[in-house]
């Protein structure tokens, strides 16, 4: 059976490293036994060591919590085990919209979450019998807004009464220390996503090359046996399988792309000459379907931290768009400025434009604005997905302005000084 754990190692240079591993059998063909496995190893030391941190930074939230309180109060507990609020600071009406007066004083655990409630209850029992707590928990406050808080809790015994009497709470509002322990831990998981689709990518490509390679020669050798009575016929289905396997090599090599995109290894590139070489590439295309393309540059425009090769990948997918929506007569017009500390670059085209309520997901993955489109006629809605990826992670963002039956304005904003953290390695994978 398949099955999958997680292992540390210790690496060359000394750190302890985490893996998560999974492992697959292959059976023989009447399956009667294991004769393989297959295993694929994720590198998961990031999130461990963000999990660590979090646990970490929790110890130091519960000291500090004994000292800074955002509002405190005192509960009085009766010989029955019922509880009487006593009194709470002005605070209290900061962080959850209620005065003191306007709690319900026959349910004092009112005020929490009810996926927290019977944690909140528990805890309060632990304090009846003597025992300090501090919990985590979600409250509900006069608006509606869920907001997270750390109660910690310290009991008073009474000798006279052989009892605890009272207890006394401290609170801390940490909604925005949660929020942003939950987008760290989102991250992390995303990271992982991407390392895992980037294996899997790059465990099936030399197979899914190696097979349309087949087909392509195969295709290649029967062109070559026609005579000219056959061609006639037969050579219209030659060409859409040369066509098809060139779209699915494209399509293989931008899965790649959307698995590989991180932080760049920058070197300092020129942007005009960069976008002269890419339009080398286009203009026959451009010929081809009579579409004027030009390029209106700047004349000194800094050289800035980039990965050539991605970048000329960001622009090729505009460009091979525009193409694509732009109608038989239109225009392409490149340009680049620099504005302050951005280097910018335009791609305008006067094509077909895209519809307003398609704007703010055209970047999205595998979106496509118009969804009867085929790949054979669109592709899978990743080309402006990895425009983007790319752009932001050279630390630039992009926009877009489209008017429908007018064209599409795509502009790319890149700092010209190096990112906050440049990468002293390559991690930006291509295509062999």
């Amino acid at each position: 059976q398949s099955i999958s754990g997680e292992y540390r190692y210790l690496a060359q240079d000394g750190r302890i490293h985490w893996l998560r591993m999974y492992r697959r059998p292959a059976w023989d063909d009447n399956h009667q036994r294991v004769f393989r496995y297959y295993t694929v190893a994720q590198d998961i030391t990031a999130r461990k060591e963000a999990e660590a941190a979090l646990k970490a930074s929790e110890k130091r939230y519960r000291i500090v919590s004994e000292l800074i309180s955002d509002y405190a109060y005192s509960v009085c507990i009766q010989a029955d085990g019922s509880l009487v609020d006593e009194w709470m600071t002005d605070s209290f009406k900061n962080v959850t919209g209620y005065s003191w007066e306007e709690m319900n004083p026959n349910d004092p655990l009112s005020l929490y979450y009810p996926d927290d409630y019977e944690l909140a209850r528990r805890d309060v029992n632990l304090v009846k019998q003597g025992k300090t707590t501090s919990g985590e928990y979600r409250i509900v406050t006069r608006s509606g807004q869920t907001r997270w808080v750390l109660i910690s809790r310290h009991p008073v015994w009474s000798a006279a009464e052989n009892r605890v009497t009272h207890y006394y709470g401290v609170a801390q509002d940490i909604t925005e220390r949660k929020e942003a322990e939950s987008q760290k831990m989102r991250l992390a998981l995303q990271r992982e996503r991407l390392m895992l689709l980037g294996q899997f990518v790059r465990a099936v490509s030399h197979d899914f090359r190696t097979t349309l390679a087949n087909i392509e020669t195969s295709r290649y050798l029967i062109e070559r046996q026609l005579n000219l009575d056959e061609r006639n016929s037969i050579q219209p289905r030659l060409d859409r399988i040369q066509t098809s396997v060139k779209r699915l090599t494209t399509q293989l090599e931008n899965l790649y792309s959307v698995s590989a995109v991180a932080n760049p290894n920058t070197d300092l590139c020129d942007v005009n000459g960069l976008i002269d070489a890419l339009l080398d590439e286009q203009r026959a295309l451009a010929y081809q379907k009579k579409i004027d393309l030009k390029f209106d540059r700047h004349p000194f425009l800094s050289l800035i931290p980039a990965n050539a090769d991605e970048l000329k990948r960001a622009l090729r997918h505009l460009v091979v768009n525009s193409l694509n929506f732009t109608p038989e007569g239109g225009q392409i017009l490149l340009r680049t400025n620099q504005v302050n500390d951005n280097l910018i670059i335009e791609v305008q085209d006067t094509g077909v434009g895209i519809a307003e309520e398609n704007q703010p997901f055209i970047f999205d993955l595998f979106y496509r604005a118009d969804a009867s489109r085929t790949i054979e006629s669109g592709g899978i809605g990743l080309g402006l997905s990895i425009v983007k990826m790319i752009v932001e992670a050279h630390g630039g963002q992009v926009t877009l302005d489209s008017v429908v039956g007018r064209g599409t304005l795509f502009v790319i904003s890149l700092p010209t000084s190096q990112l906050d953290a440049p990468v002293t390695e390559p991690q930006m994978a291509h295509m062999s």
